[in-house]
């Protein structure tokens, strides 16, 4: 099972993401837009626990990636992050089902408390 899929647009972000989270055990991959992302995910069997989404991308913005994503049956447990330089993202965010809001630039080890705090569990209910 994919831990974290990533979906942003910045491939230095993205990578920097994906190298930290592989270092600390985590499985990552990541997608440079909505369209990759929902592709995908339309070929997985089993959802990444997080999917961590930048709100301002071109073409399709994460909101709209994130409304689309969750009409997918096997995204029902998958917790959503965003990830946003806009002070008040509330207003593009509203109705969905987001878990964590990260403010760019964020701190590295806010990023691993939220992955943390959504992957634990879910690798401790794996192991009962």
């Amino acid at each position: 099972m994919m831990d974290v899929y990533i979906v942003d647009d910045c491939a230095e972000i993205a990578q920097m993401i994906r190298i930290v989270l592989e270092i600390e055990g985590y499985e990552a991959a990541w997608a440079r837009h909505g369209d990759e992302a929902l592709a995908w995910l339309h070929t997985q069997e089993c959802a990444p626990a997080l999917l961590l989404v930048d709100l301002t991308m071109p073409g399709m913005d994460g909101a709209t990636f994130i409304r689309q994503a969750m009409a997918l049956p096997q995204l029902r447990d998958t917790h959503i992050a965003v990830m946003t330089a806009d002070a008040a993202p509330a207003a593009k965010l509203r109705g969905l089902p987001i878990s964590a809001i990260l403010h760019k630039p964020f701190d590295l080890d806010d990023l691993l408390d939220i992955v943390e705090n959504v992957i634990a569990p879910m690798r401790l209910a794996t192991a009962a």
